[in-house]
């Protein structure tokens, strides 16, 4: 997030441009949508296949408006949920008005947890992890009211 509230999702080249405007940011793997058309997601070169193979995924867009979007999609559960490849991915945002997409993390780091009126945790989606386990992760997203 930019000083002034906007929000930017690009590519590194980007990230050297407007370092100094920044309040916040974070990483992910690859921008999925841009100007609200699919991005170069393939991720074949090297025999990398992440953008053509359906995993679990999670991933954060923006609209036009700047209202913040947050797809988090199950995986790898015959007869439940077999995943998402990333042209899936960004065409889900597309059809979500996103004008801009990130795909952040995906496999068993992919859940979505929600704070309850009492002050506990609900695990809103169900994990890839064996059991339905929570995977132990060294980052998160987290969103507060403002």
């Amino acid at each position: 997030m930019k000083a002034d509230g906007s929000f930017v999702i690009g590519e590194y080249d980007l990230l050297e441009e407007i370092s100094s405007d920044l309040v916040q940011a974070c990483g992910g793997r690859g921008v999925i949508l841009q100007d609200g058309q699919p991005y170069d997601i393939s991720y074949t070169e090297g025999g990398d296949d992440l953008g053509v193979n359906v995993h679990p995924r999670t991933a954060v867009g923006f609209r036009e408006n700047g209202d913040l979007l947050i797809v988090v999609a199950d995986g790898r559960q015959s007869g439940y949920s077999v995943g998402m490849n990333l042209v899936d991915l960004a065409q889900v945002f597309k059809s979500l008005g996103a004008v801009s997409a990130l795909n952040l993390d995906g496999g068993g780091s992919s859940t979505f947890v929600t704070k309850n009126a009492d002050g506990s945790l609900s695990v809103k989606n169900k994990t890839s992890n064996s059991g339905g386990a929570l995977r132990a992760v060294g980052d998160c997203l987290i969103l507060t009211a403002a």
